[in-house]
């Protein structure tokens, strides 16, 4: 079981420097993972660079870090295993939205708890929001593949396939800036956006 309580803050500095970098990387390299096998492996280097970003910032709180690292390792194992099966490929999705969620949860009570702000809280408040998007993302990944046209080209009403369609419409929703060119198609899809922008306006 979780340790959810708030944690007890350490000295330790420079601590979300690695996972930011992972998680710029992974954005800025997203446009790599396609449904190629050199899209599936740039897909694991990222995520394992993710995985190990998120485990160096959870050594706040070691019975957590090494939840996340189980957590975040399984999401991997059945991603590989779902490459050529569409149930492991979903709890590949599911488990990775439960560790992005829990290290949102563990590093909002190490930023928003501490009583000084440094160079290292504003790293984690920004990884913080990274995340956030990347956990929309994933949502939108999952109502695509469950519901045929979730989301779809406002143009031609194509349905979007590719993973870094979805990362861009979720940090597009989550800024509130919605250029309109992918537009959600079911009320799943617009209860999942409505709560990410309102998500992103508050946080802000």
């Amino acid at each position: 079981m979780l340790n959810l309580n708030p944690i007890k803050v350490n000295t330790i500095n420079n601590r979300y420097t690695l996972l930011l970098i992972a998680l710029i990387s992974f954005i800025l390299f997203s446009p790599l993972t396609t449904d190629s096998n050199i899209g599936r492996a740039s897909f694991l280097v990222l995520f394992v660079f993710t995985i190990l970003g998120v485990s160096r910032s959870a050594l706040i709180n070691r019975k957590n870090h090494w939840h996340l690292v189980v957590i975040g390792c399984s999401a991997l194992f059945f991603h590989l295993l779902g490459v050529h099966n569409s149930l492991m490929h979903l709890m590949s999705k599911l488990i990775a939205i439960i560790f992005f969620v829990l290290a949102i949860w563990q590093f909002s009570v190490d930023v928003f708890m501490r009583s000084k702000a440094n160079m290292d809280t504003l790293f984690g408040s920004i990884c913080i929001y990274l995340l956030i998007g990347t956990v929309f993302a994933t949502i939108y990944i999952i109502l695509q593949e469950v519901f045929a046209h979730s989301f779809v080209l406002s143009a031609n009403n194509v349905p979007i396939k590719n993973p870094f369609d979805f990362y861009y419409f979720s940090f597009i929703t989550l800024t509130t800036t919605g250029y309109g060119d992918i537009i959600p198609n079911n009320q799943w899809a617009r209860a999942f956006v409505t709560i990410e922008s309102v998500t992103g306006l508050f946080y802000l």
